[in-house]
Formats: C-alpha cells, structure tokens, sequence
C-alpha cells in the first residue's frame, strides 16, 4: 500500500495535543491536503499520542478544501482508547494534484493526538445538527465553530491507480 494524501508525520517533531471542544466533535486541517498520488483509498490513519475520554472514532474523506469539500466516503468505526496508528477501512478514488479534507470525529469525549510543534491551520466542527452528528457527516463541510489548534497526522493509504500486471511470455 502507498499513502495517497494526508500528513502521516514524516520528519516531524511530535507533541501530544488534546483536541478541543465538546465530546463529539470533528477535526481536520483547514489547508486541506493535495493528493501525491492516484489510487483507490484502502485505509484511514489516525495517530492516538495520549488516550483521554474518548473510546471510539470515525473519519471522514471529502474532496476540496475546509468549507464547502463534498463528503465522498464514511470509516468504519475504531477503538481510540489506546496510543498508535490507529486504522480503519475506508473507500473513495483519490486523484493526484486534488486536494482532499480529512476529518476525524470521536463519539464523545476527548483524545490526544501527535501534532507537529509549532503547526497551525487546525479546525473544529461540533457535534450539532448543523454541523457533524456522529457518524452521520453533512455532505459539505459547514463553517467552523473554532481554529485554534495544531496540524496532527491523519493520512489514507490505498492501491495506486495504472498497475498492469506484466505478462510474461515464452
């Protein structure tokens, strides 16, 4: 598998970062991320630093940038009560040079998150009927509640898109 799009923390000086707001809330970074190559999304990542209140988590996949990205495909749902990798399966076609929104959300609670020291550009959507019921994402990100915070490593890995099978012959 190859990582398609996202932040997966490659030559990053790592902190812990408790997400803000109200259990229930979602995340992503604001800038969005451009894809680096095309393929079918296989995985979800989400690095847990420190474990909170939070026990189960979803993500999101939208193409475009923050507000107003198109919902293109739901995770199933993962355990966040402990640090790591934590993956899920995830579908959607990803295109090199697009940009994509990845977004993160617990059921309720708070979990700590590995962010890079000294990034920015993070976003908050609460746990509202305007913005992101658990599990039930809205197909176009609404506007923010909040953007305080720091990038953290969220990343999809898939099958990379024009592999032909080489057929040999004798």
């Amino acid at each position: 598998m190859t990582k398609l799009v996202g932040q997966d923390g490659t030559g990053w000086t790592i902190v812990s970062e408790t997400l803000p707001g109200s259990g229930g809330n979602c995340w992503y970074y604001s800038s969005a991320y451009v894809a680096t190559s095309s393929g079918t999304a296989q995985t979800f990542h989400f690095t847990v630093q420190s474990t909170s209140s939070a026990s189960l988590a979803t993500c999101y996949l939208y193409s475009g940038t923050g507000v107003g990205a198109t919902l293109l495909s739901t995770s199933a749902e993962f355990s966040v009560s402990s640090t790591g990798d934590k993956t899920a399966a995830i579908t959607g076609s990803i295109v090199a040079g697009n940009a994509y929104t990845l977004v993160v959300q617990t059921a309720s609670g708070f979990v700590g998150c590995a962010v890079n020291s000294g990034s920015n550009n993070f976003q908050d959507n609460g746990n509202t009927a305007a913005n992101f019921p658990y599990r039930s994402a809205p197909g176009t990100i609404p506007a923010a509640d909040s953007n305080t915070g720091q990038e953290f490593i969220i990343w999809i890995d898939g099958m990379l898109t024009g592999g032909v099978p080489i057929a040999w012959t004798t």
